[in-house]
């Protein structure tokens, strides 16, 4: 009967170790599963951790036939154990557990013990490593082809300057971001006041944005930037819901009532059009919190590729410039509407430096779904025009 190696993990958070398991499924065909000490096989530990001596005498004290490799960020030489430093690959790691596993089979062998560990197939362990070196076959192909084709271009990366940053500072963007940060640590609301006696109320608890503005007043206010030299000044009152009880936009019937993730989003985009903020460098490597909600979400360009592989892999937006091909305007358009919303983190868990970013292969076939989004996506674009 064929069966996973049994893998233990010590001294990773939970994150990471959740990550190894996807690793594990995804790229190498369940070849390795994660499970307690005393089921292991093989034991995996991370060097870096500030108690990873004890846990490895612990562990080694229990189950001394138990072969371990190290996990570090770089080669350690007070460990007389195999190492191997991140981030990994997924084929550099399930090597070294094969390599492990074989050594125990071989312990146990020679032990000639009735209850002996159940050894992996060849079969199983070839389909693996299969699955893994393909990737680095065509990865390795996919560079030469590039480097030799004449007909290939280089896609050429533009300096991060105005034409390719905003300041938020300068936007009612960063006025908005500003006043959620600060009513949301205290349970106020702001109220921005513009355009002569227009209004925009944020209630941060609520989740929703009151205004009077036309769409397009509030695509003005989003470009054009709101610097006190300018015609479009803009003021803004902080205080609790009770405070602007008697504000006229509240007992306006005719004002729209949006919700707050929907109007930031569209707010950053709007701002946005193919620039990133200033202080964002495209070579940090930032991760999704989560998966956006497209189905109340405008969809810029290219989003649907975007956002699923950056939700499996914590980069920078040069990262997925390079990874998908994907012109540098319409990844700055989604990370300033995700960032808008607070998606957006710097990558700085243990977990997001472990694995590699994993290569992504050009598929000419187009699935029903992404022709779907696509003709929704000109539809969209078409309809603008006509109504713009």
């Amino acid at each position: 009967m064929e069966t996973a190696i049994n893998v233990a993990v010590f001294g990773m958070e939970q994150r990471a170790i959740n990550t190894l398991e996807l690793t594990f499924k995804n790229r190498a065909n369940g070849v390795c599963h994660i499970v307690e000490a005393s089921q292991a096989q093989v034991a995996l530990f991370n060097l870096d951790f500030k108690d990873a001596r004890q846990l490895f005498n612990n562990f080694h004290k229990s189950y001394p036939n138990i072969p371990t490799i190290g996990i570090c960020t770089k080669n350690l030489d007070d460990w007389e154990i195999p190492q191997i430093t991140v981030p990994l690959s997924a084929m550099t790691l399930v090597k070294a557990i094969l390599d492990a596993k074989t050594k125990l089979s071989t312990i146990k062998s020679q032990e000639s013990t009735e209850n002996s560990i159940n050894i992996i197939t060849k079969d199983k362990i070839a389909l693996a490593m299969k699955a893994i070196e393909s990737r680095q076959i065509a990865e390795n192909l996919n560079k030469r082809v590039n480097k030799n084709s004449k007909n290939s271009t280089q896609r050429i990366v533009p300096d991060i300057t105005t034409e390719t940053s905003f300041d938020t500072n300068r936007f009612l963007l960063g006025y908005a971001l500003d006043a959620i940060n600060k009513c949301s640590a205290n349970d106020d609301v702001v109220l921005f006041t513009c355009l002569d006696d227009k209004n925009i109320l944020i209630n941060p608890k609520k989740s929703e944005v009151i205004t009077d503005l036309t769409n397009n007043q509030i695509r003005t206010l989003a470009i054009v930037p709101l610097d006190k030299k300018l015609v479009l000044p803009i003021t803004s009152k902080h205080g609790k819901l009770e405070s602007f009880k008697k504000l006229k936009l509240l007992n306006n019937h005719n004002a729209e009532i949006l919700n707050l993730e929907v109007f930031m989003w569209n707010l950053g985009l709007m701002t946005s059009r193919g620039r990133i903020p200033s202080d964002i460098s495209t070579e940090t490597r930032h991760y999704l919190t989560r998966w956006p909600n497209l189905t109340r979400l405008t969809i810029p360009e290219n989003a649907m590729r975007i956002i699923s592989y950056w939700t499996r892999n914590p980069c920078s937006i040069m990262d997925i410039h390079k990874k998908l091909d994907i012109p540098l305007q319409n990844i700055f358009n989604v990370f300033t509407a995700s960032y808008s919303i607070g998606l957006t983190q710097i990558a700085k868990r243990e977990s997001d430096q472990l694995i590699k970013n994993e290569t992504i292969y050009h598929n000419d076939k187009r699935g029903l779904f992404a022709s779907i989004i696509n003709r929704l996506h000109h539809f969209n674009d078409d309809k603008n025009t006509k109504t713009g």
